[in-house]
């Protein structure tokens, strides 16, 4: 949806409206309610969160690297380890709130972390999986529950963690 431009206004696609296909300019600086980015919100999980936060009262941007997110008010398409593109997408952009649902990897993180998100983020949740936890036998996990990786992910989660830590 976001074709980047710079300053404050950038020529978006509004989803919802009676032309989709039509980039308009957007001050974002002009609204007054709360912003979210959710990272993945056209996936399985975070297109609920979408919707969520939107029926909250945010305004969502949804961001991903080819599908737009239907109930989002923006859509940022792009690959979360393109800083470049990204900071181009978010200049003069800030969040209130940032949701990440699809970091797989601590790499995956890293890209985050390297790019201008971090200072225009207020509060970040991060949405891990059951991929981390070994015994995946219980139906509960705790804090203290023994990590290394599911077997059925091959110890793809176990090569990636970086405990306790965001950047």
């Amino acid at each position: 949806m976001f074709a980047a431009s710079g300053g404050k206004n950038l020529a978006v696609m509004v989803m919802g409206s009676d032309r989709p296909n039509e980039a308009r300019k957007v001050d974002f600086m002009k609204h007054a309610r709360r912003h979210a980015l959710v990272i993945g919100g056209s996936g399985f999980i975070g297109h609920q969160i979408v919707e969520v936060l939107s029926d909250a009262g945010y305004i969502v941007h949804s961001m991903s690297r080819n599908t737009l997110c239907r109930g989002a008010q923006f859509n940022l398409l792009v690959d979360r380890n393109d800083t470049g593109r990204l900071n181009a997408l978010i200049a003069d952009q800030k969040f209130d709130l940032l949701v990440d649902t699809c970091a797989l990897s601590a790499w995956d993180i890293d890209g985050i972390c390297d790019s201008q998100l971090m200072q225009r983020v207020d509060h970040w949740v991060h949405i891990s999986s059951a991929a981390l936890y070994s015994d995946m036998s219980t139906a509960c996990f705790k804090e203290s529950s023994l990590t290394g990786g599911a077997a059925h992910w091959g110890g793809m989660a176990a090569k990636s963690m970086k405990p306790n830590t965001l950047c």
